[in-house]
């Protein structure tokens, strides 16, 4: 991608941000011009709200991705958000099982490498980064901050009420997330931490 190409994209998902998050204050009358962004000590940008005396700001959490033909931002009040899309037809270059042995946890390669069929592996392989990606953005934190190794992401059975993936103890500490696919089809996720 070129360069004009990025800072159009860029300027786009800065403007969808901005409108997204005023829409969100009360009666829509907030300036999205207004609105002041800072980072948090990770680097993930969040609002900065003025606090003025009639103004009760809404505690927003936001996040965006974007690949060549998309731009994606979520806003979710009280509750963060992690945001990652691929392109589905993304081509890897480099070896998918060396590479995930470099970056998944030993049950996520063990996942990859019982898939035969190539097509399905790799799909597999994106759909497990991308679910990576968007859970460290949740956090607030980053790659370097949470390597992607150290969690690890299990889809819950949801026809089982009291889910304990083979070989976990009941003790083995989880979180449960959310996720929405661009169907709008709702999956429930269980990170390993």
């Amino acid at each position: 991608m070129r360069g004009d190409q990025l800072k159009k994209r860029a300027l786009l998902a800065r403007a969808l941000v901005r409108t997204t998050i005023a829409r969100y204050q009360t009666n829509c009358q907030m300036n999205p011009r207004s609105l002041k962004f800072r980072k948090n000590t990770y680097g993930k940008p969040e609002v900065e709200w003025r606090n003025e005396d009639n103004f009760g700001p809404l505690p927003l959490h936001f996040n965006l991705s974007h690949t060549s033909t998309m731009i994606a931002c979520g806003v979710t009040v009280n509750v963060p958000i992690g945001i990652d899309i691929e392109e589905k037809q993304r081509r890897t270059k480099n070896n998918l099982i060396a590479f995930a042995r470099r970056y998944f946890s030993a049950y996520e390669v063990k996942v990859l490498t019982s898939i035969s069929e190539p097509e399905v592996q790799r799909q597999e392989f994106i759909k497990l980064w991308t679910l990576k990606e968007a859970y460290v953005k949740a956090l607030g934190k980053g790659f370097l901050a949470v390597p992607f190794k150290t969690f690890t992401i299990r889809f819950r059975n949801t026809t089982t009420r009291d889910f304990h993936p083979p070989g976990s103890s009941v003790s083995e500490v989880f979180t449960t997330w959310y996720i929405w696919n661009i169907n709008r089809e709702t999956t429930s996720l269980n990170v390993y931490e």
